[in-house]
């Protein structure tokens, strides 16, 4: 015969305190690595990455040095850093070498450290979540249980056969002599609260000891959340969001092509038995943090930001079950094809035709209104930048500063985009109403002078002919 012996409570705690010292070494060890240089500027620092998170590295094997994909050590030993133009060409080759490991991400090895940490964060955060919630439904299955068995008497006395068959039952299957007692369940303690909750009337009857009255009463208010829950999912949201999609991924590889990856990755997540504990980071193709994964109770409210993303599940549509896993990467594949296709906003619908997800991608802001850029958003979002001076410069007299369009990002070796070209004001120059192609090498990042020179401009506090005349400009500008 098989063993059925059952792990205990004291196993299962040892086992979970077990796991938690094993993530938090793991987590502690990944944040060791990625501390120690982080105000350290160093040339080569970014790793190449396969799916199944191993790194080109540099390792002996048969007494000679080789290069390949290994699994990367929590101290990167061994795993090789390049500069930019070095990881962009391994990542070429291998993915033209070994596609099927693919996609291969280029990471700076100390953001790569962090979100090995955060994720053995998650994982600790995830059982001590299950932890907390399975101790909190074991004290309520005790308290239900246990006046449950001391109304027994009454039920079995004064009860009808409906009510006594199904007191019957919750003992029996509870009981010690059961081959295999059910124990605390969300769907257990749902149904001892509906079998005290239907026989409340019966044991409140003036014959009954008040401390019975008492006990029951003392139950059912104490735990009156389960008061109608039947055995089932959870209820709530799966709530994807993405907040940044305006970054070099997003323009290197495309917005809706970017999008759909990170939504088909995240379809390959192992999917913990209790949604509400699901907290995970969403990374762009560069590594770079842009969205979580998160369980809400409701729908939030108002919309997206401008070029924001965000996918509603309905939690109760697809878990917790056997198949969880199953169902949600099936709706979130659904919805990464969508998105791929170029969809923004649209509704998943369920094999009954009712709705269980939706989608929407808001288009990303525009500084452009009426004619004249908000110079003072651009500014808040980093995008201002000053135009060379000179015969072959960009500035234009007062159409001084650049600000890229949003397919443009400087810094990250596009060479050129289109921008425009603004005075302090947020005019725009003439012939750049519809953005021009500029370089990369015609203009620079503010300085902290330039952009507080801006900023007083922007909120009033020095007129625009003086900023002009900090130029050695501003005789010939016209005053508001």
């Amino acid at each position: 015969m098989a063993d059925t012996k059952q792990t205990s409570p004291e196993e299962l705690a040892a086992l979970r305190q077990e796991t938690l010292q094993t993530l938090t070494e793991d987590r502690d060890a990944w944040r060791a690595t990625a501390a120690p240089q982080s105000n350290v500027l160093i040339g080569e620092r970014l790793i190449v990455v396969d799916r199944h998170d191993r790194g080109y590295s540099s390792f002996v094997y048969e007494g000679k040095q080789r290069e390949g994909l290994t699994q990367v050590p929590r101290d990167m030993h061994g795993v090789i850093k390049f500069d930019a133009e070095g990881a962009a060409r391994v990542r070429a080759r291998l993915e033209g070498e070994a596609p099927d490991f693919g996609p291969f991400v280029v990471w700076d090895f100390q953001e790569y450290a962090r979100s090995q940490a955060d994720r053995s964060q998650q994982l600790i955060d995830n059982i001590s979540a299950l932890a907390e919630k399975a101790a909190a439904t074991s004290e309520q299955y005790k308290d239900l249980l246990f006046a449950l068995q001391d109304a027994w008497a009454v039920v079995h006395s004064k009860g009808d056969a409906g009510m006594k068959e199904t007191w019957g039952r919750l003992l029996r299957e509870n009981g010690e002599f059961a081959e295999q007692p059910a124990g605390p369940s969300a769907e257990m303690n749902a149904r001892l609260y509906a079998a005290l909750d239907g026989a409340k009337a019966l044991v409140s009857e003036s014959w009954t000891s008040q401390s019975l009255r008492d006990k029951v009463d003392r139950a059912l208010t104490q735990h009156a959340e389960l008061r109608g829950v039947a055995a089932g999912p959870e209820a709530g949201f799966l709530l994807l969001e993405i907040t940044n999609t305006a970054n070099a991924a997003f323009v290197d590889v495309g917005r809706d092509e970017e999008v759909a990856r990170i939504i088909r990755e995240t379809s390959e997540y192992t999917w913990p038995s209790d949604l509400s504990s699901i907290k995970r980071t969403l990374y762009d193709l560069n590594g770079n943090r842009v969205g979580a994964l998160t369980h809400v109770a409701r729908v939030p409210l108002g919309e997206p930001d401008e070029g924001a993303v965000r996918l509603l599940i309905k939690s109760d549509a697809v878990s917790p079950d056997a198949d969880a896993g199953i169902a949600l990467a099936r709706v979130l594949k659904d919805v990464a094809s969508k998105v791929a296709r170029g969809e923004h906003s649209f509704a998943v619908r369920g094999d009954n035709g009712r709705e269980i997800a939706s989608f929407e991608l808001r288009e990303p802001p525009s500084y452009v209104k009426d004619g004249v850029l908000n110079i003072a958003e651009a500014l808040k979002s980093g995008d201002v930048y000053m135009a060379d001076e000179g015969f072959s410069g960009l500035a234009e007299g007062e159409f001084r500063y650049v600000v890229p369009g949003p397919e443009f990002t400087p810094g990250y070796h596009q060479g050129s985009g289109e921008a425009w070209l603004v005075s302090a004001k947020g005019e725009i120059a003439p012939g750049y109403e519809d953005m021009r192609i500029v370089r990369e090498v015609d203009f620079k990042k503010l300085t902290r002078e330039e952009s507080a020179a801006l900023s007083a401009v922007i909120e009033g506090r020095v007129s625009f002919e003086e900023h002009e005349r900090s130029f050695g400009g501003g005789d010939d500008v016209e005053p508001d």
